[in-house]
């Protein structure tokens, strides 16, 4: 718990907002508490804050897949596959009924951020399968590894310690 809160306090987390309100970022604590919740076998609270890390943007139900199965592999427990399960059939529906439904172009206007893959879900899984060599040299620009050591330098890369935990890193 004390490395949450050092994270949460560290400068650059601290100034996500500054350049302007991203809704995403409000689902960083509940996920720390959900995983907190996890070890400790408090599962109201594990569920509460899932739920609540869910409720702050579509993309998050793609970070509670991951956090599904690896609650599966910590516990067990078959529920939690259930979780992976529903946040991936949430992810799905919202991005390809709900959100073009409601827009006015019928489409979602951050597919263009991932050009270089696709301009739409199914084009980015088809380049994600078809290219992966290209989908890492993409993910691993100099820029993107900077902000990566960013983000691990405060607790020492401590993180790359446990690939179990690091593979739920979304």
């Amino acid at each position: 718990l004390v490395f949450a809160l050092l994270y949460l306090l560290y400068r650059p987390v601290l100034n996500v907002n500054m350049v302007g309100f991203h809704a995403v970022c409000l689902a960083t604590a509940p996920l720390m508490f959900a995983f907190w919740a996890l070890h400790v076998k408090r599962w109201r609270v594990f569920w509460a804050s899932v739920t609540f890390a869910a409720l702050c943007k579509e993309t998050v139900f793609l970070c509670l897949v991951p956090l599904g199965f690896y609650t599966w592999f910590v516990t067990r427990r078959r529920s939690f596959v259930a979780l992976s399960a529903v946040a991936a059939l949430c992810f799905v529906v919202i991005m390809y009924w709900l959100i073009p439904s409601l827009s006015a172009t019928g489409d979602f206007r951050f597919y263009g951020r991932y050009g270089d893959l696709g301009g739409s879900p199914s084009a980015i899984l088809t380049s994600c399968l078809t290219h992966p060599f290209s989908v890492v040299s993409t993910m691993f620009t100099a820029d993107k590894v900077d902000f990566l050591k960013l983000l691990l330098r405060p607790l020492l890369f401590m993180s790359l310690l446990s690939p179990l935990v690091l593979s739920m890193a979304g």
